[in-house]
């Protein structure tokens, strides 16, 4: 894993007397942008023993991320679910279901449901998912190949909002709206690569963080 404040060098001469804190702080918050944005950063997670009668799940994700995005699921290695809102799979789990498997699947932060809900026939089979990931606030690191391919984009980020700083002998509109754009283009260069590359991304094992493979049984 690489830090955010290797970065901090890069964007220095520019601002020389912002203090490294909020420089940090800028890069923090230009990299959750820009995760969240381009859906660069993906992780296939661990897979997920399917249980009778439970229909929600709870996902690991790596440390000091969140979930933005379901990219894939598919159930028992060749089957994959349809993606929907929270809401509309809501309104199917008020009807009755002749499949065994779950066919449609809903996201919600780090909560899925699966719908129609697992009966004994599948009780035990696996569902894998990859989802788009962005850093929480409180993070640092992201993993090094992203750090050194988007190195500009988050620099450009970082700039345009430390730019924008009311009342700072260093705050210049001009220059603020100048890394924005750079900012964007980064942002839809990077998004159209992940495009092209059939939504890969970067694509990261859970593994290389942390978590196992839990089932979880239903206490009745």
């Amino acid at each position: 894993m690489a830090d955010l404040i290797e970065l901090i060098p890069d964007i220095k001469p520019d601002v020389p007397t912002a203090p490294d804190l909020s420089i940090q702080r800028y890069l923090i918050l230009s990299a959750i942008e820009f995760f969240r944005e381009s859906e660069v950063w993906k992780v296939d997670l661990d897979s997920i023993a399917l249980v009778e009668h439970q229909s929600d799940y709870t996902l690991t994700v790596p440390k000091d991320t969140r979930t933005t995005h379901l990219n894939s699921a598919v159930f028992d290695g060749r089957r994959k679910l349809t993606h929907v809102t929270s809401e509309k799979l809501k309104s199917y789990q008020r009807l009755a279901s002749s499949h065994a498997a779950p066919l449609l699947i809903s996201l919600n932060g780090s909560d899925i449901s699966l719908w129609p809900t697992p009966d004994k026939y599948v009780d035990g089979k696996f569902l894998q998912l990859t989802v788009t990931i962005v850093p929480k606030y409180i993070t640092v690191s992201i993993p090094d190949e992203l750090l050194e391919e988007w190195r500009l984009a988050l620099t450009y980020g970082a700039k345009s909002k430390l730019f924008l700083s009311p009342k700072k002998e260093w705050t210049d509109i001009n220059l603020a709206q100048y890394y924005q754009q750079l900012f964007r283009s980064e942002i839809q260069r990077a998004k159209a690569k992940s495009i092209d590359n059939g939504g890969v991304g970067v694509r990261v094992s859970n593994r290389f963080f942390s978590g196992s493979r839990r089932r979880v049984k239903m206490h009745s």
